[in-house]
């Protein structure tokens, strides 16, 4: 190991190292978001229109649909995983890992904890993904993400108040915001700097 100290200087090359390798990596993970932002929007537009339809009964049902979502994800994580030059570090481990946790929660407590969180399932799980988007945001050093994650938190607060059957169109645009539009946005940056 090297005992050398390094230079003010030097500190802040390597900072700023490590943060644009994990924005590269989130760029081509874009896709992801991407994904998942869509995924969900739909869910929550389906959602919303089966509340406000005589197929009430079925409005969960959307979310079945993050079954293979998920186990797309992570074929498609494993799959460029060997692809890949260049190895995860701190702040693409942390982005990764903080995903998977929020991710997992997320699915647990739609799949499992409904019917002890009943109106307040949709407010908990935009929560999480505000959670999710601020933490990306402040580890990429991305305002958009930041202020994003901040709305979506803005918007699960307010959605405690929202009658159910309005919560899926809050959950839908929050989706649409804080991960499908930036998800876009990485793909499209990804294929013009490549």
């Amino acid at each position: 190991m090297n005992s050398k100290s390094m230079s003010p200087q030097e500190s802040l090359e390597l900072i700023s190292q490590i943060i644009e390798e994990a924005r590269c990596r989130i760029s081509e993970n874009g896709f992801l978001f991407f994904l998942w932002g869509a995924i969900l929007a739909f869910c929550g537009i389906v959602q919303f229109a089966l509340l406000h339809s005589p197929w009430k009964a079925y409005n969960y049902y959307p979310y079945l649909l993050t079954i293979p979502g998920f186990l797309y994800s992570w074929y498609y994580s494993v799959k460029k995983a060997p692809s890949r030059n260049w190895k995860a570090n701190i702040v693409g481990k942390t982005i990764s890992w903080t995903w998977i946790v929020l991710g997992s929660n997320m699915m647990l407590l739609g799949f499992f904890y409904y019917s002890v969180l009943k109106n307040t399932l949709i407010p908990y799980l935009l929560l999480l993904t505000a959670i999710g988007v601020i933490v990306t945001g402040l580890l990429l050093a991305k305002r958009e993400l930041f202020y994003l994650g901040l709305a979506v938190n803005g918007i699960a607060l307010l959605s405690f108040f929202a009658p159910l059957t309005y919560q899926p169109l809050l959950m839908a645009v929050s989706y649409i915001f804080a991960l499908l539009i930036p998800g876009w946005k990485s793909m499209q940056y990804a294929k013009h700097s490549s």
